[in-house]
């Protein structure tokens, strides 16, 4: 990272993003379009673990004094 509020930038961005997918899945689920539903599920799942794996890795590098 370039500078130190990059990474919790970038996080809020993903955070966002989330948040989006969620509204998309509930207007699908209430729409009853349920192929919609599972595919903004999965996207959810994937958004979040990226999320997930990132942080991680920045907590990695911090603490490993390279961040």
């Amino acid at each position: 990272m370039s500078c130190p509020g990059e990474a919790i930038a970038r996080i809020k961005e993903g955070v966002e993003s989330l948040g989006k997918l969620a509204e998309l899945a509930e207007g699908a689920e209430k729409e009853g379009k349920r192929a919609e539903y599972s595919g903004y599920l999965f996207q959810i799942c994937t958004v979040g673990t990226a999320l997930a794996d990132f942080a991680g890795l920045r907590a990695e590098a911090i603490q490993a004094g390279e961040g």
